[in-house]
């Protein structure tokens, strides 16, 4: 055989196969990079999620300061109340309400065509603790002089101001059909009976309007369902907070299970008594460093989350004097050390 014939029939021999040892050793470095990659990618999804709602947060801030500039809608915040709305802005039925929709119904109206605003069109103030309007906001077009809501064809009745977000910027529930009553929040599979804002974990991102003027840090009492020991009045029946901030306000979230600051604890403070019976959290003589303000407000308590730490004289929350915005962050737990929010988070 000559020298060519020889080199082609080596060409021809087909190459040497991976041994299987040698295959599960690749296999076993693919696997272990793998597992390398995986926890900084999650952390790197984690990271934009969290970006993404911080802008979102700082989004509806300038939008809640926009309503709160606007004097055509009476120079104030939103409302943030927990409260039953009848006639409501999709069907006129009775829904249930809180903050986190209530600052939809603010920025951009309760069917996203501008706000109307909170106004007492029929003067019912004086027998509604909140002021007169959770009975004005219908669409009836047959009464269209006291319902918000109300359209002229497709036009609305009574002028609206903003919409003070980009609709198209922002996350949303999702509506279940029209004239429906389920919004979706899609983590969890969840449904509330008006839209609320979502972070990029599709959470509702809660909102609580202060009251400066009140005593307290904050207080959980119920003003209009018995659903708590107290319901505050004040005189000629208007509502009277007790706390700068209250619980209750976003109460249809955050007592979902897995949602509740404290676990489901209540935090009282030490004047609760039968005399005194007003679920208070928060002594306002009590520094944010004192024993009896650590013991009554635990790690996780509304207080622990919402109180700022640089005030010592007196025990003071963040933000006293305008609204706190808050996300559950990737935990979808609200007191929690990753939660996002418009004041610094007490980890």
């Amino acid at each position: 055989m000559n020298t060519i014939h020889r080199h082609r029939l080596a060409r021809r021999q087909p190459a040497r196969a991976f041994t299987l040892v040698e295959l599960m050793v690749v296999i076993g470095i693919i696997s272990l990079l793998i597992a390398i990659a995986l926890p900084a990618f999650s952390a790197a999804r984690t990271a934009a999620k969290r970006a993404s709602t911080e802008a979102m947060i700082s989004t509806l801030s300038t939008g809640a300061d926009m309503f709160h500039a606007d004097s055509a809608l009476g120079g104030a915040y939103p409302p943030s109340v927990r409260t039953f709305v009848q006639p409501n802005p999709i069907n006129n039925s009775k829904i249930a309400v809180c903050g986190a929709n209530l600052l939809v119904w603010g920025l951009a109206g309760a069917d996203l065509l501008g706000t109307p605003g909170f106004r007492d069109l029929d003067n019912s103030g004086t027998n509604d603790i909140f002021g007169g309007w959770t009975n004005d906001m219908g669409s009836n077009p047959a009464q269209p002089r006291v319902n918000l809501y109300a359209l002229s064809g497709t036009k609305p009745y009574h002028p609206r101001s903003g919409p003070y977000v980009d609709l198209s910027k922002v996350r949303l529930t999702k509506q279940m059909a029209p004239n429906s009553l389920d919004f979706q929040v899609p983590a969890g599979g969840g449904f509330l009976n008006s839209h609320a804002f979502l972070d990029a974990w599709d959470q509702p991102i809660l909102y609580y309007k202060a009251n400066p003027n009140a005593k307290y840090i904050a207080d959980e009492g119920s003003v209009n369902e018995g659903r708590s020991a107290v319901e505050y009045y004040a005189p000629g029946g208007r509502y009277a907070p007790s706390g700068i901030y209250n619980l209750f306000d976003n109460a249809i979230i955050t007592t979902d299970p897995g949602m509740d600051f404290g676990a489901g604890r209540a935090h009282f403070s030490p004047d609760r008594n039968a005399t005194n019976p007003r679920p208070m959290l928060g002594n306002p003589t009590v520094s944010p460093t004192n024993s009896a303000f650590e013991s009554q407000n635990p790690p996780g308590s509304f207080v622990r989350h919402i109180f700022n730490p640089s005030i010592s004289a007196v025990a003071t929350p963040h933000r006293p004097d305008s609204f706190i915005l808050l996300s559950a962050g990737a935990d979808g737990l609200f007191g929690t050390a990753d939660d996002v929010a418009n004041f610094p988070i007490n980890k």
